[in-house]
């Protein structure tokens, strides 16, 4: 399972010079481990998608799971995998040949049954996730994120907008909705198995309000997190995810998000600053996006050099100009969505032509 520390490129590379084993993929999200036959996953425990339900799935067809913590990084890593239900647990700073010994004992008390004909899910049945970024502060990705969420529903008959900025969350105080319940409640009932859904009604967009001001954030984890966005898409809920700079959020909860998306949308100011913030951030997140310039100005030339030096410096799916519009502002002070004007048009217009599922 992908991962962000460095035992995956040791053992690579032991294999690569020794052999001994055959990694047969690296799964970015779960889907990926249906789509290969293999005999032992290798996953840690800071893993963005580590379930117990993940784990007596993987079990359930037959393939042995190897758990890695680092004691040192988390002193409750190793008691976690145990309690996801994996087979046997490895510190992530052994030495290759010491993970093969115990890859090796994994795989001979794994039942090696043929798994179970199974139904390969669709994305589209899990719900699609957008993911939206902001390049800075400022910049509008809450107001994008929101009329998004709204042209999802329209399409679906529903949608989430879950806002995971970790750094500034505004969605419930942007649109007059309570602070609580929140994304920590949600957290809190799915550890609990509460039937608690924590989210609110916004018309046809159901909202989780974000991680209050103020909140301790040290204990928290991208596994936490990932498993309450998991268990909506599961549900078949579209989602929209407002992460803000994603600066802030657990490590490794936005690589596995990213991972996931059906789609990951940039949002930046039409400035020179704007243009070389959307391009450092498209860097960092490691995947072409659909990216959207808000307050772009009208006239032609600027919008040339924009798209110029966008080209010349990022690859993007798509690249949409949102013009200023008083419509936002004003809404933004009454604490309502935007439903009309030159904001909603333009994104509108965007979305008919990008939207999730197609290509063009």
């Amino acid at each position: 399972a992908v991962s962000v520390r460095s035992w995956p490129d040791e053992i690579r590379r032991f294999l690569a010079d020794h052999g001994g084993a055959r990694v047969r993929l690296t799964a970015m999200s779960p889907a990926d481990l249906g789509r290969e036959r293999f005999d032992v996953l290798l996953i840690d425990d800071v893993c963005s998608y580590l379930t117990t339900t993940l784990v007596s799935s993987v079990k359930s067809r037959g393939s042995g799971v190897l758990g890695v913590f680092d004691p040192v990084e988390y002193p409750d890593g190793k008691d976690r995998l145990l309690d996801c239900g994996v087979t046997d647990v490895i510190d992530a700073n052994a030495e290759p040949d010491e993970f093969l010994e115990r890859i090796a004992r994994v795989k001979s008390v794994s039942p090696q049954s043929e798994p179970p004909e199974e139904p390969v899910h669709d994305s589209a049945a899990r719900g699609a996730l957008i993911v939206v970024f902001g390049a800075a502060g400022g910049v509008g990705a809450t107001e994008v994120a929101s009329v998004i969420s709204r042209l999802v529903a329209k399409r679906n008959g529903r949608c989430g907008l879950i806002d995971l900025d970790f750094e500034a969350a505004s969605v419930a105080q942007r649109f007059d909705l309570e602070p609580h319940p929140n994304l920590l409640t949600a957290i809190d009932a799915a550890e609990t198995d509460s039937t608690e859904t924590a989210l609110q009604a916004m018309g046809p967009v159901a909202v989780l309000a974000g991680v209050p001001a103020g909140a301790h954030l040290g204990s928290l984890r991208a596994h936490q997190v990932s498993s309450v966005v998991d268990t909506r898409r599961s549900a078949g809920l579209p989602l929209v995810l407002d992460v803000g700079t994603g600066l802030a959020a657990p490590p490794g909860l936005l690589d596995g998000l990213v991972a996931a998306a059906t789609r990951v949308v940039a949002v930046g100011g039409a400035t020179p600053v704007g243009v070389a913030r959307i391009i450092r951030l498209t860097d960092r997140v490691g995947r072409v996006a659909d990216l959207i310039v808000n307050r772009a100005p009208r006239g032609s030339f600027r919008r040339g050099e924009i798209t110029a030096e966008l080209a010349r410096s990022c690859q993007a799916r798509s690249l949409a100009f949102v013009p200023e519009d008083s419509a936002v502002a004003d809404a933004a002070w009454d604490g309502r969505v935007v439903k009309h004007g030159r904001f909603v048009r333009a994104l509108t217009r965007w979305y008919s032509l990008f939207g999730v599922g197609e290509t063009r």
